[in-house]
């Protein structure tokens, strides 16, 4: 059964690819997929909802990589916010 994706808009597009390029950075060729899960891909994403990103691994990471991914991602997010990078706080 195959389920339409809601289309993103331009700051939840931008986060995606974010994730994807960190994880893929992170765990190179180890990378079979990266699916949108949750409510963004079910259609009911709404303003302060989180992006579910799904990643199937060809095998288990390890403590090193778990730690890095978590570290890089937690530095992406928190530059999409900075006002003086372009972020959407700086958007107004």
């Amino acid at each position: 059964m195959k389920t339409a994706l809601a289309p993103l808009g331009g700051d939840d597009a931008a986060q995606v690819g974010a994730v994807v390029r960190i994880t893929r950075d992170v765990l190179d060729a180890r990378v079979i997929g990266a699916y949108l899960h949750g409510s963004a891909a079910l259609g009911g994403l709404k303003p302060t909802s989180d992006l579910d990103i799904l990643a199937v691994l060809r095998e288990p990471t390890t403590f090193d990589e778990r730690r890095h991914g978590r570290e890089a991602l937690q530095l992406s997010s928190m530059l999409a916010f900075l006002p003086e990078l372009g972020g959407p706080a700086g958007d107004a």
